[in-house]
């Protein structure tokens, strides 16, 4: 997998094994946003011993496992693990790696926005004719989030369109919604009481700003499955299956 990422893939990332014993026979893989009790027992039942997830396994970025010690959910999930022999590999930074971000990627072409771009970067899209209501149901449509929610006037196009799947940190969310005078900010997930503050005063101020939110899986599902499907292309003899996460929220 390292190889056919070639040049980009940076070691020393948070990407690495999470579970499982490197040394057992691969049996086959199963790609997944989150690899959730649900998504595991599915790759289970598909008789797949190796998970490949872009968020963890156990509830941390970094895998630190010490706030976990006698954790009941913890302790089964991990004995599910370790009955059915599964292993888990935590890909997220070479995923969004230096020189093209392929989660961007896939997510500009499932939403068929790719003639849109203003550069390679799949950050910035020019959309000088979207009203904010419209761009929210192509969002809707695409992503099936099961609750977006937005700041800004439904009726008005903001002629630039700025993108942070995942998770959009505050300074970073700063950044990009004063790169343009008018502009909205879609994004998975924030901290609300924060950022949904910014823009709310930022619109009270007279500023053309607006803000959306999908929620963290749904921003970032399409662009995993799509980069997964040319990992799993280059691999014809292993049985390779992506299983969707899908919005755990319920709304």
């Amino acid at each position: 997998m390292k190889a056919h990422l070639g040049d980009g893939w940076r070691e020393g990332a948070i990407d690495a094994l999470l579970f499982g014993d490197p040394r057992a026979e691969l049996r086959g893989v199963a790609c997944t946003m989150m690899a959730t009790q649900a998504a595991v027992e599915r790759a289970a039942s598909l008789g797949l011993n190796l998970i490949i997830s872009h968020e963890p396994l156990f509830y941390s970025h970094t895998n630190d496992l010490e706030p976990l010690a006698g954790d009941g959910v913890y302790a089964e999930k991990a004995r599910y693990l370790a009955e059915r022999g599964i292993c888990v590999f935590h890909l997220h930074d070479n995923a969004h790696r230096k020189g093209g971000d392929a989660i961007a990627l896939g997510m500009s072409k499932a939403l068929g926005w790719e003639d849109f771009r203003a550069d390679d970067s799949r950050t910035e899209f020019l959309m000088p004719d979207l009203e904010l209501g419209a761009l929210a149901g192509r969002l809707r449509a695409a992503l099936r989030p099961a609750a977006l929610r937005y700041i800004g006037d439904p009726g008005l196009a903001y002629g630039h369109v700025l993108c942070s799947w995942g998770f959009v940190t505050i300074p970073g969310a700063f950044v990009l919604l004063n790169r343009r005078e008018s502009c909205v900010l879609v994004a998975g997930e924030t901290h609300e009481w924060e950022l949904a503050e910014y823009v709310g005063d930022a619109i009270r101020l007279g500023r053309k700003k607006a803000l959306v939110i999908v929620g963290h899986v749904p921003s970032e599902e399409r662009g995993f499955e799509s980069f997964c499907a040319g990992i799993g292309s280059a691999f014809p003899d292993i049985p390779f299956r992506y299983i969707e996460t899908g919005d755990l929220f319920s709304a």
